[in-house]
């Protein structure tokens, strides 16, 4: 191929990603005006009760209740307590925060961030996106050291890993540590296209989550936590690849 057309080849593939990226952040605008009220999208919408609950192999199937799915609690908490099931993975995915930003917290009702995050191990390189897709911070740990990077301002920090650079700490991935207090339960389970959908209450915080979780990969495709009935923040799945193939200096420090 020559330069001339590779390069165009190489445009059209940015163009066509940056496209899909900005679908993605429509989507959740869009469910961001629904839940609020500010836009009616009711014919939409689909009656829980018009689903069924048998187990037909095809369209819909909805198996509720831990019984039906021939899970218990534990098993469940097992599932949240592995997500994701690799870790070896790329990712992208959009977080919504719902509140006042801005100058003295006037600057809006909400807040969406975007984020790539590799995996390879005990390797990982994650960036933050605002919502321009504009590049704002890049993580990178080798297995040994981290480095922090303001991709605003060019500046950046070396760090030894530690407990506060795992992976873990630094994934804005939703995680379900809060199990471990006993204060977190799950409140209905069921089953449906392919996906587990959980939800769970902590009543000493009075948040409400709601998890959809891929069951054939482990991909945590949907989060959304609700406060005093209100929507506190959301979680949407972009993309998710466990063959993904990193770049030989995809998590170099140096």
């Amino acid at each position: 191929m020559s330069k001339d057309k590779n390069s165009g080849a190489l445009s059209l593939i940015s163009v066509l990603s940056i496209l899909a990226a900005l679908i993605a952040v429509c989507a959740v605008v869009i469910g961001i005006l629904v839940s609020t009220g500010v836009m009616n999208v009711s014919w939409l919408k689909v009656d829980p009760s018009t689903r069924s609950s048998s187990s037909s192999g095809e369209g819909d199937v909805v198996i509720r209740g831990y019984e039906e799915a021939g899970l218990d609690e534990a098993a469940v908490r097992s599932v949240l307590g592995n997500v994701p099931f690799s870790d070896t993975f790329y990712s992208r995915f959009f977080t919504t925060y719902i509140g006042r930003y801005g100058v003295e917290g006037v600057g809006g009702i909400f807040k969406i961030e975007a984020y790539d995050v590799y995996r390879s191990k005990d390797k990982y390189k994650i960036i933050t996106y605002n919502n321009f897709m504009q590049p704002q911070r890049t993580v990178v740990c080798d297995g040994k050291r981290v480095r922090v990077s303001d991709e605003v301002t060019g500046n950046y920090a070396d760090y030894e890993l530690s407990d506060a650079f795992s992976f873990s700490a630094v994934c804005p991935m939703p995680d379900f540590s809060v199990f471990l207090t006993g204060k977190y339960e799950i409140t209905d389970f069921y089953i449906v296209d392919g996906e587990y959908n959980i939800t769970c209450r902590h009543t000493d915080a009075d948040t409400t989550d709601e998890v959809h979780i891929s069951s054939d990969s482990g991909a945590l495709t949907y989060f959304r936590t609700d406060f005093g009935g209100q929507r506190m923040s959301e979680y949407t799945l972009f993309n998710y690849d466990t063959s993904y193939e990193f770049a030989t200096d995809e998590f170099n420090v140096d």
